[in-house]
Parts: structure tokens; C-alpha cells; sequence
């Protein structure tokens, strides 16, 4: 609250709202709930339709038309490939949430393997995406990136110091528009 300058709200019964309904004001005035890190508990929580604190009220009574969950999974791997938290995340997303990962990787508890939270660009990058046309749905598209080599002949060549930011840029708007 000190850095935003904006208000936070830990509790259902939040006094400053009106009526004392935190989840619906708050949730009236989101463009999208972001859960990260969301753990299997809290994916459970949504896919049984429990609302036992502010968060899972906030993600149950939003308007489902206009303002759309997304869900960053961060669990041990385990958890994440238990037949329970798998049916759960496809229950959640069958209601309408959009899982933003998990990604591979070194996990808290010293493994590694799937159940990583995305990097915090990764999720703004996807968060980004979210909300863009997506004029290419159903389109592939591909692109090359990095330097390009001509040979001259097979000892010469020509060649440039493109580092392939471009392609990578190309690639990433692409998927942004639904490719």
C-alpha cells in the first residue's frame, strides 16, 4: 500500500467497501484476476467452488464475460502430476480460466521438473498476450532468427552480426495474435 498508494484488502469483511462485499466491488472493478503463484490448494479451492477467504470469493464472483482468471500453477513437481491436481487445473480451465504455465525447471524444494511458476516477464509477456487479437488464431507461422551466412565459396562467406531480436520479436507478436 505504501509503494502503490493504493489500497490492499486481506479479508472478505473489508469495512471500507460498501455493504461489506469486498469480493463483488472488487472484482466489478478488475480488467482480469492474475493468481501467482497459484498452488494445487488454490486450484482446488476454485475447481470445487469453495470460497473460504477473499481471493477465491474475488475469482468466483467476477464477471465471467468481462473480466477472465489467469492462473500461475508453482508446486512441487509431484504435486503438480498428482491425477487430482491435474483434474483440477482442467476443471478450472473448463470453467473458463487460462492456465499461464507451469514451466520446467529448479523448484524451491531442490528438484526439478515441471511445476515452476513462470519468470515474472514470462507472465507479463503472457498477461500481455491475453489481451490481444487474435488474428492469426488458427495459423502457423515460421520464423527464422539469428545471422544470416551466404558462402562464397566452401571456405568464404558473408555474413552480418544480427543477433536474431527482431525474429525472436516477430515470433513473440506472432503467438501474441493467436499463432
Amino acid at each position: 500500500q505504501a509503494l502503490t498508494g493504493r489500497a490492499v484488502y486481506t479479508s472478505q469483511w473489508d469495512a471500507r467497501e460498501p455493504s461489506g462485499m469486498a469480493h463483488i466491488n472488487l472484482s466489478r472493478q478488475a480488467d482480469a484476476i492474475i493468481v501467482a503463484p497459484a498452488s494445487a490448494d488454490f486450484i482446488a479451492q476454485l475447481a470445487q467452488g469453495r470460497g473460504d477467504e477473499l481471493l477465491a470469493l474475488l475469482c468466483l464472483a467476477r464477471p465471467l464475460a468481462n473480466c477472465p482468471l489467469l492462473l500461475a500453477p508453482a508446486m512441487n513437481r509431484e504435486m503438480w502430476a498428482h491425477p487430482a491436481t491435474q483434474r483440477n487445473a482442467a476443471q478450472v480451465v473448463a470453467d473458463g480460466a487460462q492456465l499461464l504455465g507451469p514451466a520446467r525447471g529448479d523448484q524451491a524444494c531442490g528438484e526439478v521438473g515441471d511445476g515452476r511458476m513462470l519468470e515474472a516477464r514470462e507472465l507479463c509477456d503472457a498477461v500481455i498476450a491475453h489481451f490481444q487479437p487474435k488474428c492469426l488464431a488458427g495459423r502457423s507461422v515460421l520464423v527464422t532468427a539469428g545471422p544470416t551466412f551466404e558462402a562464397i565459396d566452401p571456405v568464404r562467406g558473408i555474413t552480418n552480426h544480427s543477433s536474431g531480436k527482431m525474429g525472436f520479436a516477430i515470433a513473440r507478436a506472432a503467438a501474441e495474435a493467436g499463432a
